[in-house]
Protein backbone atom coordinates (compact mmCIF):
# COMPACT_ATOMS: atom_id res chain seq x y z
CA UNK A 1 0.00 0.00 0.00
CA UNK A 2 2.91 2.34 0.53
CA UNK A 3 4.61 1.83 -2.58
CA UNK A 4 1.28 3.54 -4.18
CA UNK A 5 1.41 6.77 -1.24
CA UNK A 6 4.89 7.34 -2.86
CA UNK A 7 3.91 7.41 -6.20
CA UNK A 8 1.39 9.90 -5.15
CA UNK A 9 4.16 11.87 -3.25
CA UNK A 10 6.66 11.81 -5.83
CA UNK A 11 3.90 13.70 -7.84
CA UNK A 12 3.19 16.16 -5.16
CA UNK A 13 6.42 17.47 -3.49
CA UNK A 14 8.32 18.13 -7.00
CA UNK A 15 6.55 20.72 -7.44
CA UNK A 16 6.87 22.58 -4.20
CA UNK A 17 10.57 21.49 -2.98
CA UNK A 18 13.40 23.45 -4.72
CA UNK A 19 15.37 25.85 -2.09
CA UNK A 20 17.27 25.52 1.63
CA UNK A 21 15.42 24.34 4.69
CA UNK A 22 14.68 26.69 7.17
CA UNK A 23 11.07 27.47 9.63
CA UNK A 24 8.91 30.36 10.05
CA UNK A 25 6.68 31.81 12.99
CA UNK A 26 3.20 29.60 13.33
CA UNK A 27 -0.32 30.57 12.20
CA UNK A 28 -3.37 29.99 13.43
CA UNK A 29 -5.60 27.26 11.39
CA UNK A 30 -8.85 25.52 11.85
CA UNK A 31 -10.34 22.33 11.12
CA UNK A 32 -8.32 20.61 7.98
CA UNK A 33 -6.21 22.73 5.47
CA UNK A 34 -8.94 24.15 3.54
CA UNK A 35 -9.10 26.22 7.06
CA UNK A 36 -5.57 27.24 6.11
CA UNK A 37 -5.52 27.72 2.40
CA UNK A 38 -6.29 31.29 0.65
CA UNK A 39 -10.36 31.35 -0.55
CA UNK A 40 -8.11 33.10 -3.69
CA UNK A 41 -6.45 29.59 -4.52
CA UNK A 42 -6.75 28.43 -7.85
CA UNK A 43 -5.89 24.73 -7.44
CA UNK A 44 -6.53 22.54 -3.82
CA UNK A 45 -5.82 18.88 -3.63
CA UNK A 46 -6.00 16.58 -0.94
CA UNK A 47 -4.89 13.22 -0.90
CA UNK A 48 -5.87 10.47 1.88
CA UNK A 49 -2.50 9.98 4.12
CA UNK A 50 -3.58 6.83 5.60
CA UNK A 51 -1.41 4.59 3.69
CA UNK A 52 -2.62 0.86 5.10
CA UNK A 53 -6.37 2.13 4.54
CA UNK A 54 -8.61 0.58 1.57
CA UNK A 55 -8.30 2.94 -0.79
CA UNK A 56 -4.49 2.71 -0.97
CA UNK A 57 -4.94 -0.98 -1.30
CA UNK A 58 -7.33 -0.66 -4.15
CA UNK A 59 -4.90 2.16 -5.82
CA UNK A 60 -2.16 -0.60 -5.46
CA UNK A 61 -3.74 -3.54 -7.51
CA UNK A 62 -4.21 -0.55 -10.24
CA UNK A 63 -1.01 -0.03 -10.35
CA UNK A 64 0.10 -2.56 -10.57
CA UNK A 65 -1.75 -2.80 -13.97
CA UNK A 66 1.66 -0.49 -15.18
CA UNK A 67 4.45 -2.79 -14.55
CA UNK A 68 7.42 -0.13 -15.63
CA UNK A 69 5.65 2.60 -12.90
CA UNK A 70 5.20 -0.67 -10.33
CA UNK A 71 8.93 -1.51 -11.17
CA UNK A 72 10.10 2.13 -10.48
CA UNK A 73 7.99 2.70 -7.10
CA UNK A 74 9.47 -0.37 -5.44
CA UNK A 75 12.61 0.49 -6.08
CA UNK A 76 12.25 3.79 -4.16
CA UNK A 77 10.75 2.24 -1.49
CA UNK A 78 13.27 -0.09 -0.56
CA UNK A 79 14.98 2.56 0.53
CA UNK A 80 12.18 5.37 2.08
CA UNK A 81 8.94 3.82 2.64
CA UNK A 82 8.85 3.61 6.60
CA UNK A 83 10.37 7.12 6.57
CA UNK A 84 7.43 8.57 4.24
CA UNK A 85 4.77 6.68 6.75
CA UNK A 86 6.09 8.42 9.63
CA UNK A 87 6.34 11.89 7.47
CA UNK A 88 2.23 12.22 6.43
CA UNK A 89 -0.79 12.72 8.33
CA UNK A 90 -4.27 11.37 7.70
CA UNK A 91 -3.81 13.76 4.59
CA UNK A 92 -1.94 15.69 1.92
CA UNK A 93 -2.66 18.89 0.92
CA UNK A 94 -1.19 20.48 -2.01
CA UNK A 95 -2.34 24.21 -2.51
CA UNK A 96 -1.69 26.27 -5.59
CA UNK A 97 -2.20 29.70 -5.17
CA UNK A 98 -1.82 31.37 -8.79
CA UNK A 99 -1.09 28.83 -11.43
CA UNK A 100 0.31 31.07 -13.71
CA UNK A 101 3.63 31.33 -10.86
CA UNK A 102 3.15 27.61 -10.25
CA UNK A 103 3.56 28.27 -6.45
CA UNK A 104 2.40 25.46 -4.50
CA UNK A 105 2.78 24.93 -1.12
CA UNK A 106 2.22 21.17 0.47
CA UNK A 107 0.14 20.92 3.87
CA UNK A 108 0.12 17.95 6.55
CA UNK A 109 -0.08 16.75 9.90
CA UNK A 110 2.59 14.60 9.89
CA UNK A 111 2.56 11.79 12.41
CA UNK A 112 6.49 12.20 13.30
CA UNK A 113 7.54 16.05 12.31
CA UNK A 114 11.17 15.01 12.66
CA UNK A 115 10.68 12.54 9.67
CA UNK A 116 8.65 15.04 7.66
CA UNK A 117 10.77 17.96 7.95
CA UNK A 118 13.75 15.58 6.94
CA UNK A 119 12.23 14.29 4.20
CA UNK A 120 11.76 18.14 2.72
CA UNK A 121 14.98 19.35 3.73
CA UNK A 122 16.92 16.24 1.59
CA UNK A 123 14.43 17.44 -0.82
CA UNK A 124 15.69 21.15 -1.17
CA UNK A 125 12.47 22.79 0.30
CA UNK A 126 11.78 24.56 3.70
CA UNK A 127 8.93 23.86 6.02
CA UNK A 128 6.79 25.79 8.46
CA UNK A 129 5.42 24.47 11.31
CA UNK A 130 1.88 25.96 11.95
CA UNK A 131 -0.98 25.60 15.00
CA UNK A 132 -2.42 22.49 15.86
CA UNK A 133 0.13 20.16 14.18
CA UNK A 134 0.12 21.35 10.65
CA UNK A 135 3.35 22.11 8.75
CA UNK A 136 3.70 23.49 5.52
CA UNK A 137 6.57 22.23 2.90
CA UNK A 138 7.48 25.00 -0.15
CA UNK A 139 10.26 26.04 -2.23
CA UNK A 140 10.70 29.04 -0.19
CA UNK A 141 9.74 30.80 3.15
CA UNK A 142 8.24 33.53 0.81
CA UNK A 143 5.45 30.94 -0.57
CA UNK A 144 4.56 29.73 2.52
CA UNK A 145 4.35 33.33 3.96
CA UNK A 146 2.44 34.64 0.63
CA UNK A 147 0.01 31.55 1.05
CA UNK A 148 -0.58 32.68 4.99
CA UNK A 149 -0.52 36.31 3.63
CA UNK A 150 -3.87 35.54 1.23
CA UNK A 151 -5.86 33.65 3.58
CA UNK A 152 -5.32 36.68 5.93
CA UNK A 153 -6.40 39.15 3.41
CA UNK A 154 -9.10 36.61 1.40
CA UNK A 155 -10.72 34.70 3.83
CA UNK A 156 -10.10 30.88 4.13
CA UNK A 157 -10.85 28.73 1.37
CA UNK A 158 -13.34 26.86 3.30
CA UNK A 159 -15.55 29.89 3.45
CA UNK A 160 -16.39 29.65 -0.33
CA UNK A 161 -19.85 29.27 -0.71
CA UNK A 162 -19.21 27.27 -4.06
CA UNK A 163 -16.46 25.30 -2.56
CA UNK A 164 -18.98 24.07 0.06
CA UNK A 165 -21.49 23.63 -1.96
CA UNK A 166 -19.09 22.08 -5.28
CA UNK A 167 -17.26 19.28 -2.20
CA UNK A 168 -20.21 18.92 0.38
CA UNK A 169 -21.54 15.64 -1.75
CA UNK A 170 -18.29 14.34 -2.54
CA UNK A 171 -17.47 11.03 -1.15
CA UNK A 172 -15.76 11.12 2.09
CA UNK A 173 -14.03 8.07 1.26
CA UNK A 174 -11.97 8.91 -1.87
CA UNK A 175 -8.59 8.57 -2.37
CA UNK A 176 -8.36 12.40 -3.83
CA UNK A 177 -10.48 15.24 -3.85
CA UNK A 178 -9.54 18.17 -6.50
CA UNK A 179 -10.75 21.60 -6.48
CA UNK A 180 -10.31 24.49 -9.24
CA UNK A 181 -11.34 27.96 -8.71
CA UNK A 182 -13.27 29.61 -11.53
CA UNK A 183 -12.94 32.89 -13.21
CA UNK A 184 -13.75 35.18 -16.06
CA UNK A 185 -13.66 33.23 -19.50
CA UNK A 186 -11.92 36.82 -20.47
CA UNK A 187 -8.75 36.49 -18.20
CA UNK A 188 -8.55 32.03 -19.77
CA UNK A 189 -8.26 33.87 -23.54
CA UNK A 190 -5.81 36.48 -22.60
CA UNK A 191 -3.14 33.81 -22.12
CA UNK A 192 -4.05 32.58 -25.96
CA UNK A 193 -1.78 33.89 -28.73
CA UNK A 194 -3.28 36.90 -31.30
CA UNK A 195 -6.31 35.87 -33.45
CA UNK A 196 -7.24 37.12 -36.57
CA UNK A 197 -9.67 39.76 -35.73
CA UNK A 198 -13.13 37.70 -37.46
CA UNK A 199 -11.69 34.70 -35.11
CA UNK A 200 -11.06 36.89 -31.62
CA UNK A 201 -14.61 38.74 -32.35
CA UNK A 202 -16.19 35.58 -32.52
CA UNK A 203 -14.67 34.09 -29.08
CA UNK A 204 -15.57 37.30 -27.69
CA UNK A 205 -19.28 36.65 -28.32
CA UNK A 206 -19.24 33.47 -27.15
CA UNK A 207 -17.44 34.43 -24.36
CA UNK A 208 -19.22 38.00 -23.25
CA UNK A 209 -19.76 38.25 -19.68
CA UNK A 210 -19.16 34.28 -18.90
CA UNK A 211 -17.11 32.57 -16.37
CA UNK A 212 -15.23 29.22 -16.13
CA UNK A 213 -16.85 27.55 -13.58
CA UNK A 214 -15.59 26.40 -10.55
CA UNK A 215 -14.87 22.55 -10.01
CA UNK A 216 -14.52 19.77 -7.55
CA UNK A 217 -13.55 15.90 -8.32
CA UNK A 218 -13.34 12.95 -6.23
CA UNK A 219 -11.08 9.93 -7.20
CA UNK A 220 -12.15 6.33 -5.73
CA UNK A 221 -10.21 3.27 -6.54
CA UNK A 222 -12.51 0.44 -7.14
CA UNK A 223 -12.25 -3.30 -8.68
CA UNK A 224 -13.06 -2.11 -12.11
CA UNK A 225 -11.05 0.83 -12.61
CA UNK A 226 -11.40 4.52 -10.76
CA UNK A 227 -14.85 6.24 -10.00
CA UNK A 228 -15.05 9.41 -10.51
CA UNK A 229 -17.54 11.75 -8.99
CA UNK A 230 -17.70 15.84 -9.21
CA UNK A 231 -19.37 19.01 -9.27
CA UNK A 232 -19.39 22.67 -11.03
CA UNK A 233 -20.86 25.35 -11.33
CA UNK A 234 -23.85 25.48 -13.77
CA UNK A 235 -22.02 27.35 -17.06
CA UNK A 236 -23.57 30.01 -18.72
CA UNK A 237 -25.87 27.96 -21.73
CA UNK A 238 -26.05 24.62 -20.02
CA UNK A 239 -28.19 22.70 -22.26
CA UNK A 240 -31.49 21.84 -20.51
CA UNK A 241 -35.08 21.05 -21.65
CA UNK A 242 -34.57 17.95 -23.79
CA UNK A 243 -35.73 14.41 -22.92
CA UNK A 244 -31.85 13.38 -22.28
CA UNK A 245 -29.24 11.72 -24.43
CA UNK A 246 -31.12 8.58 -25.99
CA UNK A 247 -32.44 9.00 -29.77
CA UNK A 248 -29.19 9.90 -31.30
CA UNK A 249 -27.65 6.96 -30.22
CA UNK A 250 -29.59 5.02 -32.40
CA UNK A 251 -28.66 6.75 -35.43
CA UNK A 252 -24.97 7.52 -34.45
CA UNK A 253 -23.13 4.58 -35.73
CA UNK A 254 -21.21 2.09 -34.00
CA UNK A 255 -17.59 1.83 -32.50
CA UNK A 256 -16.46 5.65 -32.22
CA UNK A 257 -13.22 6.46 -30.34
CA UNK A 258 -14.65 9.19 -28.28
CA UNK A 259 -18.73 11.13 -28.15
CA UNK A 260 -19.47 14.07 -26.39
CA UNK A 261 -22.83 14.66 -26.36
CA UNK A 262 -25.95 16.67 -25.02
CA UNK A 263 -29.72 16.47 -24.15
CA UNK A 264 -30.30 19.72 -26.48
CA UNK A 265 -28.13 22.99 -27.82
CA UNK A 266 -26.57 25.21 -25.67
CA UNK A 267 -28.92 27.95 -24.59
CA UNK A 268 -27.78 31.12 -26.42
CA UNK A 269 -25.71 29.66 -28.80
CA UNK A 270 -27.76 31.41 -31.59
CA UNK A 271 -27.47 34.98 -29.84
CA UNK A 272 -23.73 34.91 -29.81
CA UNK A 273 -23.24 33.17 -33.27
CA UNK A 274 -25.57 35.93 -34.07
CA UNK A 275 -22.86 38.43 -32.47
CA UNK A 276 -20.58 37.19 -33.94
CA UNK A 277 -22.14 37.37 -37.40
CA UNK A 278 -23.05 41.21 -36.47
CA UNK A 279 -19.09 41.81 -37.46
CA UNK A 280 -18.01 42.74 -41.15
CA UNK A 281 -16.25 40.33 -43.37
CA UNK A 282 -17.58 37.70 -45.87
CA UNK A 283 -16.14 34.68 -43.50
CA UNK A 284 -19.27 35.55 -40.59
CA UNK A 285 -21.82 34.94 -43.52
CA UNK A 286 -21.42 31.63 -42.04
CA UNK A 287 -21.85 32.38 -38.88
CA UNK A 288 -24.85 34.97 -39.97
CA UNK A 289 -26.50 31.63 -41.30
CA UNK A 290 -26.08 29.83 -38.01
CA UNK A 291 -27.16 32.49 -35.84
CA UNK A 292 -29.91 33.00 -37.73
CA UNK A 293 -31.30 29.71 -39.16
CA UNK A 294 -29.60 26.39 -38.43
CA UNK A 295 -29.89 26.58 -34.74
CA UNK A 296 -33.48 27.11 -34.88
CA UNK A 297 -33.62 23.92 -36.65
CA UNK A 298 -31.75 21.82 -34.14
CA UNK A 299 -34.91 20.80 -31.75
CA UNK A 300 -33.02 18.13 -29.93
CA UNK A 301 -29.96 16.17 -28.72
CA UNK A 302 -26.55 17.01 -30.06
CA UNK A 303 -23.01 15.19 -30.20
CA UNK A 304 -19.60 15.39 -31.54
CA UNK A 305 -18.60 11.45 -32.80
CA UNK A 306 -14.83 10.29 -33.28
CA UNK A 307 -14.10 7.29 -35.24
CA UNK A 308 -10.86 5.64 -36.13
CA UNK A 309 -9.54 5.63 -40.06
CA UNK A 310 -8.14 2.64 -41.34
CA UNK A 311 -4.95 3.08 -42.80
CA UNK A 312 -4.97 3.17 -46.96
CA UNK A 313 -2.40 2.05 -48.93
CA UNK A 314 1.11 3.50 -47.48
CA UNK A 315 -0.22 6.62 -45.19
CA UNK A 316 -2.07 6.57 -42.26
CA UNK A 317 -5.38 8.83 -42.40
CA UNK A 318 -6.84 10.85 -40.01
CA UNK A 319 -9.63 9.39 -38.19
CA UNK A 320 -13.10 10.75 -38.92
CA UNK A 321 -14.80 13.77 -36.67
CA UNK A 322 -18.39 14.27 -37.13
CA UNK A 323 -21.42 16.32 -35.65
CA UNK A 324 -24.52 15.14 -35.55
CA UNK A 325 -27.79 17.02 -34.92
CA UNK A 326 -31.54 16.18 -34.30
CA UNK A 327 -33.56 18.61 -36.94
CA UNK A 328 -36.78 20.31 -36.03
CA UNK A 329 -38.09 19.97 -39.77
CA UNK A 330 -36.28 17.40 -42.37
CA UNK A 331 -37.63 19.34 -45.33
CA UNK A 332 -36.09 22.20 -44.38
CA UNK A 333 -33.02 20.46 -43.15
CA UNK A 334 -32.37 19.04 -46.85
CA UNK A 335 -32.31 22.58 -47.95
CA UNK A 336 -29.82 23.88 -45.41
CA UNK A 337 -27.06 21.33 -46.68
CA UNK A 338 -27.30 23.25 -49.78
CA UNK A 339 -27.13 26.42 -47.96
CA UNK A 340 -24.30 25.73 -46.12
CA UNK A 341 -21.77 23.60 -48.66
CA UNK A 342 -22.73 26.57 -51.29
CA UNK A 343 -21.93 29.09 -48.79
CA UNK A 344 -19.19 27.31 -47.32
CA UNK A 345 -18.04 27.00 -51.39
CA UNK A 346 -18.25 30.87 -52.28
CA UNK A 347 -16.23 32.20 -49.22
CA UNK A 348 -13.28 30.31 -50.12
CA UNK A 349 -11.72 30.73 -53.31
CA UNK A 350 -11.14 27.44 -55.51
CA UNK A 351 -13.40 25.16 -53.54
CA UNK A 352 -16.46 23.25 -55.34
CA UNK A 353 -19.43 21.40 -54.08
CA UNK A 354 -20.81 17.92 -55.30
CA UNK A 355 -23.55 15.82 -54.68
CA UNK A 356 -22.27 12.63 -52.83
CA UNK A 357 -24.64 9.64 -53.96
CA UNK A 358 -26.66 8.10 -51.31
CA UNK A 359 -29.33 5.88 -53.79
CA UNK A 360 -33.25 7.07 -54.29
CA UNK A 361 -34.28 8.16 -50.41
CA UNK A 362 -36.01 11.59 -50.73
CA UNK A 363 -35.13 12.27 -47.56
CA UNK A 364 -31.44 11.94 -47.88
CA UNK A 365 -29.03 14.66 -49.21
CA UNK A 366 -24.95 15.38 -48.89
CA UNK A 367 -22.72 17.41 -50.44
CA UNK A 368 -18.95 17.16 -50.44
CA UNK A 369 -16.59 20.17 -50.63
CA UNK A 370 -13.35 19.93 -51.88
CA UNK A 371 -10.27 21.96 -53.33
CA UNK A 372 -8.36 20.85 -55.94
CA UNK A 373 -10.32 17.77 -56.52
CA UNK A 374 -9.68 16.54 -53.01
CA UNK A 375 -12.74 16.34 -50.51
CA UNK A 376 -12.37 18.37 -47.35
CA UNK A 377 -15.83 18.74 -45.94
CA UNK A 378 -19.18 16.62 -46.31
CA UNK A 379 -22.82 18.19 -45.41
CA UNK A 380 -25.74 15.84 -45.01
CA UNK A 381 -28.84 15.31 -43.23
CA UNK A 382 -31.14 12.24 -43.36
CA UNK A 383 -33.96 10.71 -41.19
CA UNK A 384 -34.00 13.97 -39.04
CA UNK A 385 -29.95 14.02 -38.76
CA UNK A 386 -27.66 16.51 -39.54
CA UNK A 387 -24.11 15.60 -40.67
CA UNK A 388 -20.98 17.45 -41.16
CA UNK A 389 -17.57 15.56 -41.21
CA UNK A 390 -14.28 15.64 -43.06
CA UNK A 391 -15.10 12.27 -44.27
CA UNK A 392 -17.73 10.88 -46.37
CA UNK A 393 -18.02 8.01 -43.93
CA UNK A 394 -18.75 10.28 -40.99
CA UNK A 395 -21.86 11.38 -43.65
CA UNK A 396 -22.59 8.01 -45.28
CA UNK A 397 -22.26 6.18 -42.06
CA UNK A 398 -25.85 7.78 -40.82
CA UNK A 399 -27.44 5.65 -44.17
CA UNK A 400 -26.16 2.26 -42.42
CA UNK A 401 -25.35 3.11 -38.57
CA UNK A 402 -29.31 1.69 -38.26
CA UNK A 403 -28.02 -1.78 -38.18
CA UNK A 404 -25.28 -1.16 -36.44
CA UNK A 405 -25.97 1.94 -34.03
CA UNK A 406 -23.88 3.34 -31.05
CA UNK A 407 -26.60 2.04 -28.85
CA UNK A 408 -26.09 -1.74 -29.73
CA UNK A 409 -22.50 -0.99 -29.59
CA UNK A 410 -21.18 -3.78 -27.35
CA UNK A 411 -18.31 -2.08 -25.62
CA UNK A 412 -20.62 1.00 -25.23
CA UNK A 413 -23.36 -0.66 -23.73
CA UNK A 414 -20.93 -2.28 -21.28
CA UNK A 415 -19.06 0.94 -20.57
CA UNK A 416 -22.10 1.92 -19.63
CA UNK A 417 -23.37 -0.22 -17.30
CA UNK A 418 -20.07 -0.88 -15.42
CA UNK A 419 -19.92 2.99 -14.81
CA UNK A 420 -24.16 3.30 -14.05
CA UNK A 421 -25.72 0.37 -14.15
CA UNK A 422 -27.66 1.16 -17.26
CA UNK A 423 -27.65 3.31 -20.51
CA UNK A 424 -27.51 6.87 -19.69
CA UNK A 425 -30.68 7.66 -21.52
CA UNK A 426 -31.49 10.68 -19.28
CA UNK A 427 -28.22 12.83 -19.10
CA UNK A 428 -27.88 16.46 -20.19
CA UNK A 429 -24.63 15.51 -21.26
CA UNK A 430 -22.13 12.74 -21.67
CA UNK A 431 -18.67 11.77 -22.26
CA UNK A 432 -17.74 8.24 -23.94
CA UNK A 433 -13.76 7.61 -24.50
CA UNK A 434 -13.02 3.94 -25.81
CA UNK A 435 -9.49 4.20 -24.51
CA UNK A 436 -8.21 0.85 -25.60
CA UNK A 437 -9.54 1.36 -29.48
CA UNK A 438 -7.27 5.09 -28.87
CA UNK A 439 -4.33 2.99 -28.36
CA UNK A 440 -4.42 1.07 -31.11
CA UNK A 441 -5.33 4.00 -33.30
CA UNK A 442 -1.78 5.73 -31.85
CA UNK A 443 0.14 3.17 -33.23
CA UNK A 444 -1.65 2.82 -36.67
CA UNK A 445 -0.73 6.65 -36.90
CA UNK A 446 2.74 5.63 -35.80
CA UNK A 447 3.07 6.76 -32.30
CA UNK A 448 6.39 6.26 -30.93
CA UNK A 449 7.60 5.52 -27.30
CA UNK A 450 6.14 7.04 -24.85
CA UNK A 451 3.10 6.59 -26.44
CA UNK A 452 2.95 2.76 -26.89
CA UNK A 453 2.10 1.19 -24.56
CA UNK A 454 0.87 4.57 -22.34
CA UNK A 455 -2.68 3.65 -22.22
CA UNK A 456 -2.67 0.07 -22.44
CA UNK A 457 -4.62 -0.82 -19.56
CA UNK A 458 -7.20 1.17 -19.67
CA UNK A 459 -10.56 0.40 -21.05
CA UNK A 460 -12.57 3.27 -21.25
CA UNK A 461 -14.16 6.50 -19.57
CA UNK A 462 -17.33 6.80 -19.26
CA UNK A 463 -18.62 10.13 -17.59
CA UNK A 464 -22.47 12.12 -17.12
CA UNK A 465 -23.83 15.02 -16.40
CA UNK A 466 -27.13 16.50 -15.38
CA UNK A 467 -27.81 20.02 -14.03
CA UNK A 468 -30.11 22.08 -11.45
CA UNK A 469 -30.46 25.56 -11.23
CA UNK A 470 -26.99 26.25 -9.66
CA UNK A 471 -24.97 22.72 -10.02
CA UNK A 472 -23.91 20.74 -12.61
CA UNK A 473 -23.11 17.39 -10.96
CA UNK A 474 -21.24 14.68 -12.70
CA UNK A 475 -20.37 10.88 -12.41
CA UNK A 476 -18.76 8.22 -14.25
CA UNK A 477 -16.00 5.61 -14.20
CA UNK A 478 -12.20 5.25 -15.89
CA UNK A 479 -12.65 1.51 -16.20
CA UNK A 480 -9.24 -0.53 -16.16
CA UNK A 481 -8.65 -4.05 -18.47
Amino acid sequence: MRRVALAALLVLLPAVLAGCGSTLASAPVGDGAADLVPSSVDLYVVVDGDLEGERWAEARELLERFPRPDAFVDELLAERGAELDAALGPELALAVVNLEYHEAVALTEPDDPEAFERLVAEAGGVVAELDRGWWAAAPDERAIQRLLSAREADGALAEREDFRRLTGDLPDDALARVFVRGGPVEDALADLPTLPGELARALDCLAAGREVPSAALALRPEDEGVRVDGALDRPDGWPEGGDGFSTITETIPERPLLVAGAGSVPEGLDRALACAAGADGEALQLLRLLGGGATSLLSGEIAVAVYPEPRRSDRPNPPTVALYAELAEEEQALSMVDELAGLVSALVPGLTVEDVDLGESAMARAKVVSLDGEPVLYVGAELGILVVSNAERGVAGVLTSHEAPLAADRRYTAAAEAAFGELPTDADALLYLDLEAVEGQARALGAEAPWAGALEPLDTLFLRAEGDDETVTVEGLLAFD
